[in-house]
């Protein structure tokens, strides 16, 4: 990521995307470093910690449209897991909407600038 800042790459051109692990290691990244993205792409994948687990982050992500997406039967990134994390992403002032269908969930988290 900083080098292609260093490269004068805005922030607000890059997508940050992941998949299964590379999810949850993206949406760890993503939590910790909140600012403007061009998107935020996390399939199959959530934030890391043991059931029970309390995050809590600062900072916005003024604008950044942010996709959850992972199948409702998943053992190893549960339902339960990608809400918890969708409820990090959509703090306030944060807007979104849900979609389920029967084995697949998904959360597009639009996030509104303040």
């Amino acid at each position: 990521m900083n080098e292609l800042l260093g490269r004068g790459i805005a922030q607000q051109r890059l997508v940050l995307i992941g998949f299964s692990q590379g999810a949850c290691l993206t949406a760890e990244y993503a939590v910790r470093h909140a600012g403007r993205y061009g998107g935020v792409a996390l399939c199959t994948g959530g934030l890391i910690g043991p059931p029970g687990t309390r995050w809590e982050y600062s900072g916005a992500f003024d604008g950044t449209p942010i996709f959850l997406g992972g199948s409702t039967t998943d053992t190893f990134v549960p339902l339960v897991r990608m809400r918890e994390s969708a409820a990090i992403f959509r703090a306030p002032p944060a807007r979104d909407f849900s979609i389920q269908t029967p084995g697949y969930f998904s959360t597009r988290v639009a996030v509104r600038p303040k």
